[in-house]
C-alpha cells in the first residue's frame, strides 16, 4: 500500500483556510461563538506537527474541520473536547469524553453528568437492588494502593428533575466495545514485536476516558428525556465517534449531511508555494 504525499505547508494552509470550506463551516455551525479562522488554526497547528495527519487525504482533513462545527466541539487543544486522528489515510474527528460530557449537558437532558472508573482495588459497592447503584466508590489513589485489575466504569448523571440517574458498564462488556474498534483491532491484530513500530490506539494509550466515553455515550440512550431537548449535537458527535466502531451497520449508508455534503470542497490548485496554478482563460496554458 502506497502512502500518501505529505501536504506542503503552504498548500495545507489554502486547503484548509479557503473560502469554500470557510462557508460550509458556517452553513453547518452548531456553536455560533466557534470561528472559522480559529478552528482552521488549530487544525492546522495539529495537522502540522504530525506527521501521519500530514499525510492524510486533504478532503478528510476538510471534513474533520466542518464535523467540529457541525457538533460545536472545538479543536482547541486547551480545551480538550475533540482531536484530529489519523485513520487508515484519513484525518478524523475524534470527540473526547469531555466533549460528549459538554454535549450532553448543553443538550438540556441533564443538569451533569460524572463518570468514573472502577478498579479492583478501590473501595466500593455496587447494588443494583439500590436505586443508587454505586453505593460508595474510594479510588485506590486515596487508598495509597496500586489500581488492581479494571471492574467497571459508571455514569452518575442529574436530571433535570434533579432525579440522579446511574448506567454502568462492567469490563466484561467494555472489552466487547473495545474490540469492535477498527484502530484496536488493526494493532491487536498484529504481532506484539510489530506493534511497538505502530501508533498505540486511543484505547491502549487512554483507556479510562474511553471507557467513559463508552458509558456516557450508553448513558444518552438511556436517561429519559423529555420534549423541546436540543439533541442534535450530541448526537452528530457520538455518530462521528461511532465510525471507528464495527456495530454491523454499513457506513456508507450513513444519512448525515456531515459526511455527504462536506465531501466536495473544491478550491483553486496551487503549487508547492502556496501560488495558484489553474490555467488563465484563453492562455492555452
Amino acid at each position: 500500500m502506497t502512502e500518501n504525499k505529505l501536504q506542503k505547508p503552504a498548500t495545507l494552509k489554502q486547503k484548509l483556510m479557503g473560502k469554500n470550506i470557510q462557508e460550509k463551516f458556517m452553513s453547518v455551525i452548531a456553536n455560533k461563538e466557534m470561528e472559522f479562522a480559529r478552528e482552521a488554526g488549530f487544525a492546522l497547528q495539529a495537522i502540522s506537527g504530525n506527521k501521519k495527519l500530514m499525510a492524510c487525504t486533504p478532503t478528510s482533513m476538510q471534513i474533520a474541520i466542518i464535523n467540529a462545527a457541525a457538533t460545536g466541539l472545538t479543536l482547541n487543544p486547551v480545551m480538550k473536547e475533540a482531536y484530529l486522528i489519523p485513520k487508515g489515510g484519513k484525518c478524523v474527528l475524534e470527540p473526547s469524553y469531555q466533549g460528549l460530557k459538554k454535549l450532553m449537558i448543553e443538550s438540556g437532558c441533564v443538569l451533569s453528568t460524572e463518570a468514573h472508573v472502577i478498579y479492583s482495588n478501590d473501595d466500593y459497592e455496587i447494588d443494583f437492588a439500590d436505586d443508587r447503584k454505586v453505593i460508595k466508590h474510594t479510588p485506590h489513589y486515596l487508598l495509597g494502593k496500586e489500581k488492581g485489575e479494571f471492574v467497571a466504569v459508571y455514569d452518575i448523571a442529574i436530571l433535570p428533575s434533579r432525579i440522579k440517574h446511574v448506567e454502568i458498564i462492567p469490563a466484561d462488556e467494555i472489552y466487547k466495545i473495545r474490540g469492535k474498534s477498527e484502530g484496536y483491532k488493526y494493532w491487536a491484530g498484529h504481532a506484539e514485536a510489530k506493534r511497538k513500530a505502530l501508533n498505540s490506539p486511543v484505547w491502549v494509550e487512554w483507556f479510562d476516558q474511553m471507557a467513559k466515553k463508552a458509558v456516557l455515550k450508553r448513558h444518552n440512550n438511556t436517561i429519559p428525556k423529555v420534549s423541546g431537548l436540543n439533541t442534535e449535537a450530541i448526537h452528530r458527535a457520538i455518530e462521528i465517534d461511532n465510525q471507528d466502531y464495527d456495530l454491523g451497520k454499513d457506513k456508507s449508508n450513513v444519512k448525515s449531511e456531515i459526511f455527504e455534503d462536506a465531501e466536495v470542497i473544491d478550491e483553486p490548485k496551487t503549487d508547492d508555494n502556496g501560488n495558484s496554478s489553474e490555467k488563465k482563460a484563453g492562455s492555452g496554458k
